[in-house]
C-alpha cells in the first residue's frame, strides 16, 4: 500500500462523463512552482487501456490548456474513460471543464483514491422535462493495477429508501453508473446520498443532470474531512430565480450536536442560530431560508440575498461531518445547478485554477472573512493572470468582519487563473457560467 501511494503521489485523476463527439473539454494545467516542468496527460479507456498520451512543457507560473481535440485518440472518437495528470513538480494544479452549448460541468481532481467515498447529493426524478426531471451519474475510477470490487449504497435523507449494488471496476479502468438504474424498480423520486466502498482504493465523482443543466462534485473520503472545529460555506444565494440548499451528513461519527449560523454579505446574522443533533448516519437537507427561518420581505421582484454559513460543534469541540451547498437557478425547470462543499480550510492566499475565455461566459468568485471574532476589515486583492503568468487585472476589495465579496471578472480579459490575497484568513469558491444565468458551475480553489 505504501508503494502504491508513493507511485500516485504526483498524479491527479479526472472522470470523463460526457463523451459525445460534439462536446467540448478543456483541461487547465497550471505550474505554480518556481521551476519549469513537464506535464504528462494520459487518457485511459473504461477497460483500462491507455489510449492517448500528451506531454506539454509549462514554464514556472504559466498555464496551458489541453482541449478535447488533443485528448481524443482520433478526431472521430469521442472521449471516454478517465484522465490522469502528472508533472515533474508536485506544485501544480489541474482542472477539467466540459460541456455543450447548453450545459457546463467542472470536475475537481482526485489526488488520493480511497476505500470509502461519500457522495452527499444524489437526485433522481423521472418524468417529462417540464416537471423537473433529473438523474445522477456516479463515476468510479480504479487507477491501480488490480481489479476492484465496489459496493455502492444509496440511502434517502430520511432513510426510508436504501439500495446496495455490487460492481466490478477493471484494473486501471473506470465505470459510470446511473442512480436511476441502481435504485429499486419503480422508484420515480429519490433525494439522498451514496457511499462507495472498495478494498482497492478508487476515486469517485457524481454528476447531477437535468435536461438543461449539469453539475459535478468530487466525493470526499475520511482523508478529506478530518476533525474540524469550524466549517464555512463561502457563498449561498436565495430569492428571485435562485435557491441554495444546505445538506449536512454525519456518516460515521458518534452523535454530534452542531450549531449553524448564516450571515449576509455585510456580516450581519440572518435568521436564527440553528442547533441540531445528528446520530451516526443521519442527514438533513433544507433550503437556506427555511433552515435558518429567515424572514423575507414580500416584494416584487423578491430580494436576492447572498451570504455565508458557519458550522461548529456547540461546545467548540472537534467534529467530523460532510456538508455541501447546492444552488439552483430555475424558472419552469432547474435551468442551472451548482454544488460545492463547505470547507474547514482558511488561508491568506488562494488560487482559482480556471478563467472562462469566451465572452458568453463569466468567471466569478465569492470570498468570505472567516474570523467571527474579528473587528477590523479584511483587505483583499484579486489578481487575474494570463497563460504566461502575467498580471492582466487586479481588483482590490475591503470586507467587513464575516462579510462576503462576490464578483465577476471583466468580460474579455485574457485571463487563465486567479490568485486571491488577503490580510486575514478567508475562504473562497470560484464559479463559471453564462451571463444570462442559464448555466453556472462551482470552481474549487486551491491554497
Amino acid at each position: 500500500m505504501n508503494l502504491f501511494a508513493a507511485a500516485l503521489a504526483l498524479q491527479m485523476f479526472f472522470p470523463v462523463f460526457d463523451n459525445g463527439i460534439d462536446n467540448f473539454a478543456s483541461l487547465a494545467l497550471t505550474n505554480v512552482s518556481n521551476t519549469d516542468a513537464e506535464f504528462t496527460v494520459r487518457l485511459n479507456s473504461p477497460d483500462g487501456q491507455e489510449t492517448k498520451v500528451v506531454r506539454i512543457p509549462v514554464e514556472a507560473g504559466q498555464q496551458r490548456i489541453v482541449g478535447s481535440e488533443s485528448l481524443r485518440p482520433n478526431a472521430a472518437t469521442p472521449l471516454e474513460g478517465w484522465i490522469a495528470v502528472e508533472a515533474t513538480t508536485d506544485r501544480f494544479t489541474a482542472y477539467l471543464v466540459s460541456g455543450t452549448l447548453d450545459a457546463l460541468a467542472a470536475a475537481e481532481p482526485a489526488l488520493r483514491p480511497a476505500v470509502t467515498s461519500y457522495l452527499p447529493h444524489i437526485r433522481v426524478r423521472t418524468g417529462f422535462a417540464e416537471t423537473g426531471s433529473s438523474d445522477t451519474q456516479i463515476a468510479v475510477i480504479n487507477p491501480s493495477q488490480q481489479p476492484a470490487s465496489a459496493t455502492i449504497r444509496l440511502m434517502s435523507y430520511d432513510k426510508s429508501v436504501a439500495q446496495t449494488v455490487f460492481a466490478g471496476i477493471p484494473a486501471q479502468g473506470s465505470r459510470i453508473f446511473r442512480a436511476s438504474d441502481l435504485l429499486p424498480p419503480g422508484t420515480v423520486r429519490f433525494e439522498g446520498r451514496a457511499t462507495v466502498q472498495s478494498f482497492q482504493p478508487v476515486a469517485v465523482w457524481e454528476k447531477v443532470e437535468t435536461p438543461v443543466s449539469w453539475t459535478v462534485l468530487r466525493a470526499r473520503s475520511e482523508a478529506d474531512f478530518g476533525l474540524d472545529t469550524k466549517m464555512v460555506a463561502p457563498h449561498f444565494v436565495f430569492g428571485g430565480n435562485y435557491q441554495s440548499s444546505l445538506t449536512i451528513w454525519n456518516p460515521t461519527e458518534p452523535p454530534i450536536t452542531l450549531e449553524a449560523v448564516a450571515y449576509d454579505s455585510s456580516g450581519t446574522q440572518l435568521g436564527e442560530r440553528v442547533q441540531m443533533t445528528l446520530a451516526p448516519g443521519d442527514a438533513v437537507s433544507s433550503a437556506i431560508d427555511a433552515f435558518f427561518r429567515i424572514p423575507v420581505i414580500a416584494t416584487v421582484p423578491p430580494p436576492v440575498i447572498t451570504g455565508s454559513i458557519r458550522l461548529r460543534e456547540v461546545n467548540n469541540r472537534p467534529f467530523r461531518v460532510l456538508a455541501n451547498i447546492e444552488t439552483r437557478g430555475f424558472d419552469s425547470t432547474d435551468k442551472a445547478l451548482m454544488l460545492h462543499w463547505l470547507t474547514s480550510s482558511s488561508a491568506h492566499a488562494w488560487e482559482i485554477p480556471f478563467v472562462a475565455q469566451n465572452e458568453r461566459f463569466f468567471t466569478g468568485y465569492s470570498i468570505t472573512a472567516v474570523d467571527e471574532s474579528a473587528v477590523t476589515r479584511v483587505e483583499v486583492s484579486i489578481e487575474v493572470h494570463d497563460l504566461n503568468g502575467a498580471l492582466v487585472q487586479r481588483i482590490d476589495r475591503s470586507l467587513p468582519p464575516r462579510g462576503v465579496e462576490a464578483g465577476v471578472i471583466s468580460p474579455g480579459i485574457p485571463g487563465a487563473y486567479i490568485r486571491v490575497w488577503a490580510t486575514q484568513p478567508i475562504s473562497v469558491v470560484g464559479s463559471a457560467g453564462t451571463h444570462n444565468g442559464s448555466m453556472f458551475e462551482a470552481v474549487t480553489p486551491s491554497r
